[in-house]
């Protein structure tokens, strides 16, 4: 929506006579900027599918009205109706700023008050929720501006957001699920080691741990087991926790195609998507913590 909005405004910038239509467009998308906001914050901080069923009938609203200004109040021969409505709109804007807010105000209050690190998710929610602020801050001044400081504000965050985004990408953990927490663990030995048999069969037959999507949900799925089942019978096993299980197998693989005669012209790179990291970054960080060598020292080292 803030796209559409501003590729709008760039094209009237520089012809102010462009076609009309494209203008209500732009307009009517701007009504949905903050409705799409709300939804995204509000879904990112609270339980999973609580939305799922419910989403459209938030948004119908404003689809009616949108359908409403389109068809009894076109923008090419109802300009002082639509200078009504652009205030309205704005105003649907800010309010869903707010709301969003509202929602962030835990990590908010953690970014300026605490000294608590942000996770990865925190930072990415904060910098969706200021970046749609900066840009209708832009769009409401733009009386005491330019009308292309809109357009202008819009291409700084997108190209920070991007930054951000490749930067998380490149540093993504080996797994991202959470640590499962337990105090006493009421798995037998017996049925640990039954566990942990089968994980190794799955493992050395299916090779699971070259999928980089693999998750401890989708692995306990594949065994038929709960995920605190097969977490606890891992760290009981083998005194690791999932990611660490997981980055052993990836480690070992990748050792044994930088050491293979057929893997010498690969790149490290390759190297490493083919083990299963999702990232040459995190590979060479995991691999020199379990080794104590870089890949490249180690496939020159032996």
């Amino acid at each position: 929506m803030v796209s559409i909005r501003i590729t709008k405004s760039i094209f009237i910038f520089f012809n102010p006579n462009f076609f009309k239509l494209f203008v209500h467009v732009g307009l009517s998308a701007c009504l949905l900027i903050g409705p799409f906001l709300y939804l995204y914050i509000r879904n990112a901080t609270k339980p999973k599918n609580t939305l799922r069923t419910t989403w459209w009938l938030y948004l119908l609203p404003f689809l009616i009205a949108i359908s409403f200004m389109e068809y009894g109040y076109p923008y090419s021969g109802e300009l002082n109706n639509w200078r009504h409505f652009v205030g309205h709109i704005y105003s649907v804007w800010g309010i869903s700023i707010l709301a969003s807010g509202y929602h962030l105000r835990h990590i908010l209050k953690k970014l300026w008050l605490s000294k608590e690190k942000s996770s990865d998710e925190e930072i990415w929610l904060l910098n969706i929720f200021i970046g749609v602020a900066i840009v209708y801050i832009a769009y409401e001044t733009v009386a005491y501006t330019s009308y292309i400081v809109g357009a202008l504000s819009f291409s700084f965050v997108f190209y920070i957001s991007l930054l951000l985004w490749l930067f998380q990408r490149n540093r993504r953990q080996i797994a991202s699920d959470p640590p499962i927490k337990y105090a006493n663990s009421s798995l037998t030995t017996e049925d640990a080691e039954n566990t942990m048999q089968r994980l190794s069969n799955i493992m050395e037959n299916d090779k699971l741990y070259l999928d980089p999507e693999l998750t401890l949900a989708s692995l306990s799925e594949k065994l038929g087991l709960h995920s605190k089942e097969l977490s606890q019978a891992i760290n009981q096993m083998s005194g690791k926790n999932y990611s660490n299980y997981i980055a052993d197998l990836r480690v070992e693989e990748a050792k044994r195609l930088l050491l293979s005669p057929e893997h010498q012209h690969f790149k490290i790179a390759a190297i490493a998507y083919d083990s299963g990291f999702n990232s040459l970054s995190s590979f060479n960080a995991v691999f020199k913590k379990h080794t104590g060598f870089t890949p490249n020292e180690y496939r020159k080292k032996s």
